[in-house]
Protein backbone atom coordinates (compact mmCIF):
# COMPACT_ATOMS: atom_id res chain seq x y z
CA UNK A 1 0.00 0.00 0.00
CA UNK A 2 1.39 3.38 -1.06
CA UNK A 3 1.80 6.02 1.62
CA UNK A 4 -0.02 9.30 0.83
CA UNK A 5 2.14 12.01 -0.70
CA UNK A 6 2.22 15.48 0.91
CA UNK A 7 0.26 16.86 -2.03
CA UNK A 8 -2.51 14.28 -1.58
CA UNK A 9 -2.64 14.93 2.16
CA UNK A 10 -2.88 18.71 1.90
CA UNK A 11 -5.82 18.47 -0.52
CA UNK A 12 -7.72 15.65 1.18
CA UNK A 13 -10.15 17.91 3.10
CA UNK A 14 -11.04 20.17 0.17
CA UNK A 15 -11.04 17.80 -2.78
CA UNK A 16 -14.45 17.79 -4.55
CA UNK A 17 -15.58 20.56 -2.20
CA UNK A 18 -14.28 23.63 -4.05
CA UNK A 19 -14.31 24.69 -7.69
CA UNK A 20 -11.81 23.55 -10.29
CA UNK A 21 -10.61 27.12 -10.70
CA UNK A 22 -9.80 27.44 -6.97
CA UNK A 23 -7.99 24.11 -6.96
CA UNK A 24 -5.80 25.29 -9.84
CA UNK A 25 -4.99 28.53 -7.99
CA UNK A 26 -4.01 26.58 -4.86
CA UNK A 27 -1.88 24.19 -6.92
CA UNK A 28 -0.02 27.14 -8.48
CA UNK A 29 0.71 28.56 -5.04
CA UNK A 30 1.71 25.11 -3.78
CA UNK A 31 4.38 24.89 -6.49
CA UNK A 32 5.72 28.27 -5.35
CA UNK A 33 5.69 27.11 -1.73
CA UNK A 34 7.83 24.06 -2.63
CA UNK A 35 10.55 26.17 -4.25
CA UNK A 36 13.76 26.72 -2.23
CA UNK A 37 13.49 29.81 -0.07
CA UNK A 38 15.63 32.80 -0.93
CA UNK A 39 18.10 34.22 1.58
CA UNK A 40 15.94 37.34 1.92
CA UNK A 41 12.32 36.37 2.46
CA UNK A 42 9.53 38.61 1.29
CA UNK A 43 6.87 39.25 3.90
CA UNK A 44 3.34 38.17 3.02
CA UNK A 45 1.15 41.12 2.09
CA UNK A 46 -2.09 39.07 2.01
CA UNK A 47 -2.76 40.38 -1.50
CA UNK A 48 -3.34 36.96 -3.14
CA UNK A 49 -5.77 35.78 -0.48
CA UNK A 50 -7.67 39.06 -0.56
CA UNK A 51 -7.97 39.12 -4.35
CA UNK A 52 -8.55 35.44 -5.13
CA UNK A 53 -9.74 33.82 -1.91
CA UNK A 54 -7.49 30.69 -1.66
CA UNK A 55 -4.40 30.71 0.64
CA UNK A 56 -1.15 32.07 -0.76
CA UNK A 57 2.22 30.34 -1.08
CA UNK A 58 3.40 31.75 2.28
CA UNK A 59 0.53 30.12 4.16
CA UNK A 60 0.90 26.87 2.21
CA UNK A 61 4.62 26.76 3.07
CA UNK A 62 3.66 27.06 6.72
CA UNK A 63 1.18 24.21 6.33
CA UNK A 64 3.82 22.03 4.68
CA UNK A 65 6.39 22.75 7.39
CA UNK A 66 3.88 21.91 10.14
CA UNK A 67 2.44 18.95 8.15
CA UNK A 68 -1.07 20.34 8.40
CA UNK A 69 -3.91 19.87 5.94
CA UNK A 70 -5.87 22.59 4.20
CA UNK A 71 -9.36 23.10 5.61
CA UNK A 72 -12.45 24.20 3.76
CA UNK A 73 -12.54 27.27 6.00
CA UNK A 74 -9.17 28.35 4.51
CA UNK A 75 -10.88 29.02 1.15
CA UNK A 76 -13.42 31.78 0.60
CA UNK A 77 -17.00 30.48 0.53
CA UNK A 78 -17.35 31.88 -3.00
CA UNK A 79 -15.42 28.84 -4.29
CA UNK A 80 -17.30 26.23 -2.21
CA UNK A 81 -19.36 23.70 -4.14
CA UNK A 82 -22.99 23.01 -3.22
CA UNK A 83 -23.65 19.83 -1.25
CA UNK A 84 -25.86 17.11 -2.81
CA UNK A 85 -28.68 17.72 -0.29
CA UNK A 86 -28.71 21.37 -1.33
CA UNK A 87 -29.28 20.38 -4.95
CA UNK A 88 -32.26 18.05 -4.36
CA UNK A 89 -34.90 20.83 -4.37
CA UNK A 90 -33.42 22.16 -7.61
CA UNK A 91 -33.59 18.77 -9.35
CA UNK A 92 -37.32 18.37 -8.67
CA UNK A 93 -38.18 21.29 -11.01
CA UNK A 94 -35.24 21.63 -13.45
CA UNK A 95 -36.68 24.34 -15.75
CA UNK A 96 -38.08 26.54 -13.00
CA UNK A 97 -35.05 25.98 -10.80
CA UNK A 98 -32.66 26.91 -13.60
CA UNK A 99 -34.42 30.22 -14.21
CA UNK A 100 -34.43 31.04 -10.50
CA UNK A 101 -30.79 30.08 -10.12
CA UNK A 102 -29.74 32.18 -13.12
CA UNK A 103 -31.50 35.19 -11.62
CA UNK A 104 -29.70 34.56 -8.35
CA UNK A 105 -26.38 34.19 -10.18
CA UNK A 106 -26.89 37.50 -11.98
CA UNK A 107 -27.74 39.24 -8.73
CA UNK A 108 -24.74 37.73 -6.94
CA UNK A 109 -22.46 38.47 -9.90
CA UNK A 110 -23.31 42.19 -9.84
CA UNK A 111 -22.49 42.36 -6.15
CA UNK A 112 -19.02 40.84 -6.63
CA UNK A 113 -15.84 42.94 -6.73
CA UNK A 114 -14.26 43.38 -10.14
CA UNK A 115 -11.54 40.75 -9.56
CA UNK A 116 -14.09 38.10 -8.58
CA UNK A 117 -16.27 38.95 -11.56
CA UNK A 118 -13.26 38.34 -13.81
CA UNK A 119 -12.51 35.02 -12.08
CA UNK A 120 -16.16 33.96 -12.35
CA UNK A 121 -16.27 34.77 -16.05
CA UNK A 122 -13.08 32.77 -16.61
CA UNK A 123 -14.63 29.78 -14.86
CA UNK A 124 -17.86 30.07 -16.84
CA UNK A 125 -15.88 30.32 -20.07
CA UNK A 126 -13.93 27.17 -19.17
CA UNK A 127 -17.15 25.29 -18.46
CA UNK A 128 -18.75 26.46 -21.72
CA UNK A 129 -15.78 25.12 -23.72
CA UNK A 130 -16.20 21.61 -22.38
CA UNK A 131 -17.76 19.16 -24.84
CA UNK A 132 -20.84 17.33 -23.66
CA UNK A 133 -21.74 13.84 -24.86
CA UNK A 134 -25.34 12.66 -24.92
CA UNK A 135 -25.81 9.03 -23.98
CA UNK A 136 -27.61 7.13 -26.75
CA UNK A 137 -29.39 3.80 -26.68
CA UNK A 138 -26.92 0.96 -27.27
CA UNK A 139 -26.76 -0.35 -30.83
CA UNK A 140 -27.78 -3.99 -31.18
CA UNK A 141 -24.87 -5.80 -32.79
CA UNK A 142 -25.26 -9.25 -34.28
CA UNK A 143 -22.97 -11.62 -32.44
CA UNK A 144 -20.29 -13.59 -34.27
CA UNK A 145 -20.86 -16.59 -32.01
CA UNK A 146 -23.30 -19.43 -32.43
CA UNK A 147 -26.50 -18.93 -34.38
CA UNK A 148 -29.84 -19.06 -32.56
CA UNK A 149 -30.52 -22.65 -33.64
CA UNK A 150 -27.35 -23.71 -31.83
CA UNK A 151 -28.02 -21.86 -28.55
CA UNK A 152 -29.55 -24.94 -26.87
CA UNK A 153 -27.01 -27.31 -28.35
CA UNK A 154 -24.28 -28.87 -26.22
CA UNK A 155 -22.09 -29.50 -29.24
CA UNK A 156 -18.89 -27.48 -29.10
CA UNK A 157 -17.87 -25.14 -31.90
CA UNK A 158 -15.20 -26.26 -34.32
CA UNK A 159 -11.71 -24.96 -33.85
CA UNK A 160 -10.07 -22.95 -36.62
CA UNK A 161 -8.06 -25.97 -37.74
CA UNK A 162 -11.11 -28.27 -37.70
CA UNK A 163 -13.16 -25.72 -39.64
CA UNK A 164 -10.54 -25.51 -42.43
CA UNK A 165 -10.28 -29.28 -42.57
CA UNK A 166 -14.05 -29.75 -42.87
CA UNK A 167 -14.25 -27.02 -45.53
CA UNK A 168 -11.51 -28.68 -47.56
CA UNK A 169 -13.27 -32.03 -47.37
CA UNK A 170 -16.53 -30.43 -48.53
CA UNK A 171 -14.72 -28.90 -51.50
CA UNK A 172 -13.29 -32.34 -52.45
CA UNK A 173 -16.67 -34.04 -52.79
CA UNK A 174 -17.13 -35.82 -56.13
CA UNK A 175 -19.78 -34.90 -58.65
CA UNK A 176 -22.38 -37.63 -59.06
CA UNK A 177 -22.65 -36.93 -62.80
CA UNK A 178 -19.05 -36.67 -64.04
CA UNK A 179 -17.14 -38.01 -61.02
CA UNK A 180 -14.81 -35.01 -60.73
CA UNK A 181 -14.11 -33.30 -57.39
CA UNK A 182 -14.78 -29.72 -56.37
CA UNK A 183 -18.38 -29.28 -57.57
CA UNK A 184 -21.83 -30.81 -57.43
CA UNK A 185 -23.88 -32.37 -60.19
CA UNK A 186 -26.06 -29.29 -60.60
CA UNK A 187 -23.05 -26.95 -60.91
CA UNK A 188 -22.17 -25.17 -64.14
CA UNK A 189 -18.65 -26.55 -63.72
CA UNK A 190 -19.91 -30.07 -64.42
CA UNK A 191 -18.71 -31.03 -67.93
CA UNK A 192 -21.36 -33.74 -68.32
CA UNK A 193 -24.15 -31.30 -67.46
CA UNK A 194 -22.69 -28.76 -69.88
CA UNK A 195 -22.43 -31.43 -72.59
CA UNK A 196 -26.04 -32.52 -72.05
CA UNK A 197 -27.21 -28.92 -72.30
CA UNK A 198 -25.39 -28.49 -75.64
CA UNK A 199 -27.00 -31.64 -77.05
CA UNK A 200 -30.45 -30.48 -76.02
CA UNK A 201 -29.90 -27.11 -77.69
CA UNK A 202 -28.85 -28.86 -80.93
CA UNK A 203 -31.96 -30.99 -80.88
CA UNK A 204 -34.25 -27.98 -80.50
CA UNK A 205 -32.54 -26.07 -83.33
Amino acid sequence: MHSPTPQRVIFQNINLKISHFALNKIYEQLKLARQPQKSKQVNCTGFFNTVWGPPCSHKLRLYLDQEEDLQLSDIHSHWHLAKPQQLKPLLSRPDKSLSMELDQVRSSFRALPDHQQIATLEELHRLSQQTTKTLQEPVIVRSKGRSRRHIGSTRRDLSRFEYVEVTQKANKRSCRSCGEQGHRSDSKKCKKRKFSAEIQSDVWV
